[in-house]
């Protein structure tokens, strides 16, 4: 018998391929940013982030008519006199704003508003503050899962920055919240999956509570990320059946099931949690529940085949912002992995259903675009809940894709390709968009084509030069990196500083009435019916004001002193006074009353809009 040696030498294969061979031949590139393998180090920075940007936007916020909506319907909530009229205000208080939209949001607008006061405009917004600062930190968590730790770094850097997330810091609208919940539950199934043995654990029960959760916040929302999950999760394989990992063996077999089975839990859990209060609404009002929740009409711009194009185009850019060259590269990434995982050539084996994920969120998400928001088919209350989501997913693509050019598993040629389609959309996004450039849109595409060409010949310079070739590489990717990242910033600032000056006045108009007694009598005295936006500025500092609209400021006090009881002493009256004619009052010179400007004067659609403090003693 022959003696055993304590070491047996490795088999040499038979046969090995030349691209394996070019492959290990090949040196590696250095990491653009050696810094980010240490993803942890750039914690504290991620957390400033979360916080900072947001108190920007709130600095520059404004209130719109659908801001008012929201508002007003969470002071009914407020005031309802029963917990059934402030749990289901779709059934019993039929005059709300925005009645069959979802509660979740109202009522923490409502918790936010006892809490601070409904005088504090800072309540209105309070909760999508505090959701878009926990989105970000939930969003690095998710992208790490799918992508890795670089990517989650840039992830979050670019969504910190992003116009459409600092427009929701602003909006007392539930967009925010149901982000939050919506990559609450996408985590939660993901860590489940990677995790967890079994079909059931804590982290899937806590991602089917936020689902459902998010059915109460975002509705319809709901049902696309099941939609989301449910593609990745589909049993089967489409490889060749020659190819050794592609065969569809039993364990894959029951992998896919378990999937399956796991999204059942999910699925089930969010509807025990959030499907009571749409079950007890429709079945009260089931034509306005359809209308506001799914909707019943589809309305596509007028015009020829240009417009309708560019409209579509429009929805789908303007949230993705100034990242498509990235949002590409990321879509190549991923595409390559699946390619690589088909030929058995792929090193990180999770990484292939991560991207899958990844894949059906941006198809997902676009077609919920296309089909919903564009063509209206949703309404208009929920139109900014599916470009805030196809900006979610649009942003960690385009990490994805960052993350590959720091790795330099993205070449200089392609990375200067996909900053040549980035700029190619600036006539796209910048008519409509956040960002205003001083050249007629009519010359933004030559604009556009001469900074292409500026590319392409640096390019080709580029080229020519065999000497130091590796640091002008390393120099071109970073300002490919640098350009996107500053792009993404300016047009986050761009966004913030909205151009609606009637909005911002009426931020200033709210101020000026919170120095006022707040136990005073106030009347409106218009020449028409007020907007949603002024109506929710006065009920919000004096709650017991009267709807009616008076034609007179002495109507208004003939009425006030007809309401007032008979003791005597000092009353107060506040006028907002909302009409073409001169707001001064002429007739102040009766006797016994003391009338003095409350607000600096201000116009609001082509009105005169101020406020007087009427002071009589009886």
């Amino acid at each position: 018998m022959p003696p055993q040696t304590a070491e047996q030498p490795a088999e040499i294969p038979e046969a090995v391929e030349d691209s394996m061979l070019q492959r290990l031949a090949t040196p590696l590139a250095e990491d653009l940013l050696p810094s980010l393998k240490q993803p942890r180090a750039f914690y504290p920075l991620l957390a400033v982030l979360a916080l900072v940007p947001g108190l920007h936007s709130l600095n520059h916020r404004e209130l719109t008519n659908a801001d008012a909506a929201w508002g007003l319907r969470a002071l009914e909530v407020l005031q309802a006199h029963s917990w059934v009229d402030r749990v289901l205000p779709g059934v019993y208080l039929q005059q709300v704003p925005l009645v069959d939209q979802p509660p979740l949001g109202t009522w923490l607008t409502a918790v936010s508003m006892s809490a601070l006061g409904a005088a504090n405009p800072i309540s209105l917004v309070l909760p999508s503050y505090l959701a878009a600062s926990g989105l970000l930190v939930l969003f690095g968590m998710l992208s790490s899962r799918i992508a890795g730790p670089r990517t989650a770094v840039f992830a979050v850097l670019m969504l910190a920055l992003h116009g459409v997330h600092l427009k929701l810091v602003q909006m007392p609208s539930p967009v925010a919240l149901s982000m939050l919940l919506a990559v609450l539950s996408v985590w939660a199934y993901v860590s489940h999956m990677q995790d967890a043995e079994g079909a059931v654990s804590l982290r899937l029960l806590t991602g089917g509570t936020a689902l459902g959760l998010c059915l109460l916040a975002g509705g319809p929302l709901a049902v696309v990320l099941a939609v989301v999950l449910l593609l990745p999760a589909v049993p089967g394989d489409r490889r060749p059946p020659s190819a050794a990992r592609g065969k569809v063996t039993p364990k894959k077999r029951r992998r896919g099931f378990r999937r399956l089975r796991s999204l059942g839990v999910l699925c089930l859990t969010a509807f025990a949690v959030g499907g009571w209060w749409p079950l007890i609404v429709v079945s009260e009002r089931p034509t306005e529940f359809l209308e506001a929740w799914i909707g019943t009409r589809a309305s596509l711009p007028a015009g020829d085949g240009v417009t309708w194009t560019r409209h579509l185009l429009e929805r789908l850019l303007i949230p993705a912002g100034l990242l498509s060259g990235l949002v590409c590269c990321g879509v190549r990434r991923c595409i390559s992995v699946q390619i690589s995982d088909s030929r058995d050539t792929l090193e990180d084996g999770q990484l292939a259903p991560r991207t899958r994920l990844l894949l059906s969120w941006l198809l997902v998400s676009g077609a919920a675009v296309l089909l919903l928001d564009a063509t209206e088919l949703s309404g208009r209350e929920g139109a900014g809940m599916w470009s805030a989501f196809w900006m979610l997913a649009c942003v960690v693509t385009a990490a994805f894709g960052a993350e590959g050019i720091v790795s330099r598993a993205t070449g200089v040629r392609e990375a200067l390709f996909w900053s040549v389609l980035t700029l190619a959309t600036i006539p796209w996004v910048i008519p409509s968009g956040p960002v205003q450039l001083p050249v007629p849109e009519a010359e933004q595409a030559l604009v556009a084509a001469v900074l292409m060409a500026v590319i392409l010949a640096g390019t080709w310079w580029w080229k020519l030069q065999p000497a130091g070739r590796e640091r002008r590489a390393r120099r071109v990717l970073l300002c490919v990196l640098g350009m996107h990242l500053l792009l993404n910033t300016l047009a986050g600032n761009r966004m913030v500083q909205s151009s609606d000056v009637e909005g911002r006045d009426l931020v200033r108009f709210h101020d000026a009435l919170q120095h006022l007694p707040a136990d005073s009598a106030c009347r409106f005295v218009a020449d028409r019916t007020p907007p949603p936006r002024l109506k929710y500025i006065v009920r919000s500092v004096f709650p017991d004001t009267d709807s009616d609209i008076e034609t007179s400021w002495t109507a208004a006090v003939s009425d006030v002193l007809s309401t007032t009881p008979g003791t005597d002493g000092h009353h107060l009256i506040v006028l907002i006074i909302w009409s073409e004619r001169d707001s001064r009052l002429t007739t102040a010179r009766v006797a016994g009353l003391n009338v003095r400007p409350a607000t600096p004067p201000q116009f609001l659609q082509g009105l005169q809009l101020r406020g007087f403090l009427v002071d009589f003693t009886r």
